[in-house]
């Protein structure tokens, strides 16, 4: 029913658009209407699906900073007319006044407070004559400020918890109805976190993160059948996938060692390796898996057969020690990003989107990255040089040379981290290529219109 409801906006905002199109054409001339259609066929696509559609796998959108009312209005009313909770969290009183005097301030349809904002401004603001959004959440961060409560004590409405002040809690603190849960505690027992719980983020408490090598058992009859999306910030001794919940689509975790292959429902896997560990075979499930490493060397990484996206990052300052890929990349991969300094051989052919980060490579090195990964669609560089892309490429808008580009390219992404320059995004569209320079909006320019 909500995804119903989603297409069915998202087409009336799409034939909206294609009526006020057609509308102007009456009165544009033809070199306008071919400007106008292009403009368009670059902005449908980014916003629909970059800043619409992905936002829709969560089941609510948390609004991390007040201007983010402005700068997303059409998004977030978008959001709130298919009934997805837009979350606000008001950590003080300050944070109240600022929402409060929000001219858009209607957008936020549920809020999470800390649970001293609840005990002493919360019932007081429901009093006023404007009503307050849904509670949505409470946190329980700070041990001077914030008061422990127990679940009782809280309005049934609450699906968001945190409490990241360590020592013990039971199941008498957490809502029976929360959704999503986040605890920082020193152990957990079975049967505190409730069967209603899909997202479930466990850190380790401060004292644990000064000694970071101590390894802890893992209860896995703490962790509800009901989880789907697990976070485990803490060096457990071993993972055991299979003894997991059975539905776990996520899961992320700092690794020591993990073993089994789970029960097919584990799509996306992210892993911070540490130092002196080895990389083993992956679930053959994952489709989506994110390495960070830690240690100063190359280890073996075994890939899942049916992976198509792949990110890997070194997590350490010496990036001029060059990393070898893992070989074979699985034949399905479509998105390969990599933060480290490697060298790129021939790979999969049905690879579309590259993404290359902090490279300290000399120019010739990009010259042939096209010849290596030739149905490109997409390609993203963050580099260590001060040459521009079209410097590099001989581009002058709007005409590149095609021979330096596969048929298939769509949109290079660049950014120069040596220059002051702004980050670039080059369509190329029907054989040419225009400029869209990612500045901020009142400074926003885009070269569609060949000078």
């Amino acid at each position: 029913m909500l995804w119903e409801s989603l297409w069915r906006s998202v087409a009336k905002v799409w034939r909206i658009e294609q009526g006020l199109t057609n509308e102007n054409t009456q009165i544009y001339t033809e070199q306008q209407h071919q400007q106008t259609q292009l403009f368009f066929s670059i902005f449908r696509i980014r916003y629909l699906n970059q800043k619409i559609l992905l936002s829709f796998n969560n089941d609510y959108y948390l609004v991390k900073t007040i201007s983010r009312l402005d700068r997303q209005y059409d998004h977030l009313c978008l959001l709130k007319s298919v009934n997805i909770p837009v979350v606000y969290d008001i950590q003080n009183i300050d944070h109240y006044h600022i929402y409060n005097a929000h001219k858009h301030k209607s957008l936020i349809t549920h809020i999470i407070v800390s649970s001293h904002f609840f005990i002493h401004h919360y019932h007081n603001l429901l009093q006023e004559s404007q009503p307050l959004p849904i509670l949505f959440g409470i946190t329980i961060t700070d041990k001077e400020k914030d008061p422990v409560l127990l679940a009782n004590e809280l309005p049934p409405s609450v699906q968001y918890y945190k409490y990241t002040i360590g020592g013990t809690i039971t199941k008498d603190h957490i809502p029976r109805l929360a959704t999503v849960v986040h605890l920082s505690v020193g152990e957990l027992d079975s049967g505190v976190v409730p069967n209603n719980v899909e997202t479930l983020i466990l850190r380790c408490p401060d004292y644990v993160v000064t000694n970071p090598s101590a390894l802890v058992e893992f209860n896995y009859q703490s962790i509800p059948k009901s989880v789907k999306c697990l976070t485990l910030y803490r060096n457990f001794e071993k993972i055991n996938i299979n003894l997991l919940p059975p539905n776990l689509r996520y899961l992320r975790l700092v690794n020591r060692n993990i073993q089994g292959d789970g029960f097919g429902s584990l799509k996306r896997l992210s892993m911070l390796c540490l130092d002196g560990e080895e990389m083993i075979t992956r679930p053959n499930s994952v489709t989506q898996l994110k390495l960070f490493h830690v240690q100063k060397y190359d280890t073996a990484i075994q890939l899942p057969p049916n992976l198509y996206f792949l990110h890997i990052q070194k997590m350490y300052q010496d990036y001029s020690k060059v990393s070898q890929l893992p070989a074979p990349l699985p034949r399905n991969l479509k998105t390969l990003s990599l933060d480290i300094q490697t060298k790129l051989s021939p790979n999969p052919s049905n690879l579309k989107t590259l993404k290359l980060y902090n490279l300290g490579h000399p120019g010739d090195f990009y010259f042939h990255i096209f010849d290596q990964f030739p149905n490109l669609s997409k390609l993203c560089l963050s580099v260590k040089l001060k040459d521009s892309f079209s410097h590099m490429f001989d581009i002058v808008c709007p005409n590149y040379n095609n021979s330096k580009f596969p048929s298939t390219i769509k949109q290079v992404k660049f950014k120069s981290q040596n220059t002051g320059r702004p980050s670039e995004s080059y369509h190329f569209i029907n054989g040419k290529v225009y400029i869209e320079t990612n500045l901020p909006l009142s400074r926003h320019k885009m070269s569609i219109i060949p000078s």
